[in-house]
């Protein structure tokens, strides 16, 4: 494959996903609500540490599951999930939401 094509795809893929942005957590909202909840919950409960980097935020779900006094560090591939994952950040000033990949 040729660094164009490969860049095409990139281009691509980040499009779709700044577009789908504003209806992404709707879209999966059922899943979210019985399967990925729990084990958001689940899984961040037993991470030890204070200083995380989150690569591949999307609109920040993770987020809100971390301990209280940790440093979270994100960055994504979308601008537009990003613009997301910033909203949920601002709820907790530990949280340094960076530009995309």
């Amino acid at each position: 494959m040729t660094s164009a094509r490969v860049s095409n795809k990139k281009v691509d893929t980040r499009a779709k996903y700044d577009r789908t942005a504003p209806w992404y957590d709707l879209f999966e909202f059922i899943t979210e609500a019985l399967v990925y909840t729990y084990w958001r919950k689940e899984l961040l409960k037993w991470i030890k540490g204070d200083k995380f980097l989150e690569i591949g935020v999307g609109t920040g779900k993770n987020l809100r599951y971390y301990p209280k006094n940790a440093k979270i560090t994100t960055i994504d591939f979308s601008e537009g999930m990003l613009s997301y994952a910033k909203r949920r950040a601002a709820v907790g000033s530990h949280i340094k939401v960076f530009g995309r990949l």
